[in-house]
């Protein structure tokens, strides 16, 4: 990495004085085939055309493979997979692939080594579809990372305790991994945690996940996330909480899977009767819900 970030300094050093140069004599300005340009061309021209030139006067590092390359030795793009680039391209966030101009490659992050995501900003995953019974959504998943944490969660449904009544399954140790100090007990916020944590979005403070749901609960509302169902409308992947003996205690934790027009709310929750189930719900049986990124 050292030697890239020489070369773009040097590349930054000559586009500085090839700059100042085309201030000093616009008409001095000249293509990388060593064509002088026309007293008629624009000045925004001149300059791309100038830092053009600059840029091939300076062999471009080696990039590691899994990056952008990008012109004059410029720092890698990374993106997390090949599916972030395809997403990413259809949103307009990056160029399609016609539109590549050569010397540009895109490929996934996972090929590079040493780059890390910026925390809270990790790609969503590819998760396949998994098929569900529960109705289509009127409302859509405000990003991929909340349609993951719906995907992953359908990939979870029917994991259950065993034996039936411990808290407890080599599956649901996994889903323990995803929160600090975790221990065998009541899971549905350990299971939340997990799909968080795997869709990319870690939940609780710090981001160490989060077991007990009125804490859950409070980290949400210290940042204005935390809605009662008279307040906003879930979207897909969000959280759900409810409180079943009424006495303003939550109780458990879910995620949304989906809205429906008589504003039923679809769910996938773990420790649902010992196991990862889905329910749904009136809006008056639920307490609130965690607006997720």
């Amino acid at each position: 990495m050292t030697d890239v970030v020489s070369a773009q300094l040097q590349v930054t050093a000559q586009r500085v004085e090839a700059i100042r140069q085309l201030l000093e004599d616009p008409t001095a300005a000249t293509s990388a085939s060593g064509a002088a340009t026309s007293a008629s061309t624009s000045f925004a021209r001149m300059l791309a055309v100038t830092l053009d030139t600059s840029a091939a006067q300076t062999p471009a590092p080696a990039v590691p493979v899994g990056a952008a390359a990008t012109p004059g030795g410029s720092a890698a793009v990374p993106m997390d997979s090949a599916a972030a680039l395809t997403a990413a391209a259809a949103s307009g966030t990056l160029p399609p692939p016609e539109a590549i101009p050569p010397g540009y490659a895109l490929v996934p992050l996972s090929a590079l080594t040493g780059v890390a995501a910026a925390p809270g900003a990790a790609p969503a995953p590819a998760v396949p579809p998994v098929p569900s019974s529960a109705p289509p959504s009127v409302v859509p998943p405000p990003s991929a990372q909340a349609a993951a944490r719906v995907a992953l969660a359908l990939r979870e449904l029917g994991v259950a305790e065993d034996p039936p009544g411990s808290n407890d399954s080599a599956r649901i140790a996994e889903y323990r991994t995803a929160t600090a100090r975790a221990g065998v007990g009541p899971w549905c916020a350990y299971f939340t945690s997990w799909i968080g944590a795997q869709a990319g979005t870690p939940l609780g403070a710090g981001g160490q996940g989060e077991g007990y749901v009125p804490t859950m609960a409070n980290w949400l509302r210290g940042s204005g996330r935390y809605v009662t169902p008279t307040e906003g409308t879930p979207r897909p992947g969000d959280l759900v909480f409810f409180d079943w003996e009424r006495d303003g205690e939550l109780d458990h934790i879910g995620i949304v899977e989906s809205v429906t027009a008589d504003g039923r709310v679809h769910t996938i929750e773990g420790n649902a009767d010992g196991a990862v189930r889905q329910r749904d719900y009136a809006a008056s049986q639920i307490a609130g819900y965690g607006l997720l990124p």
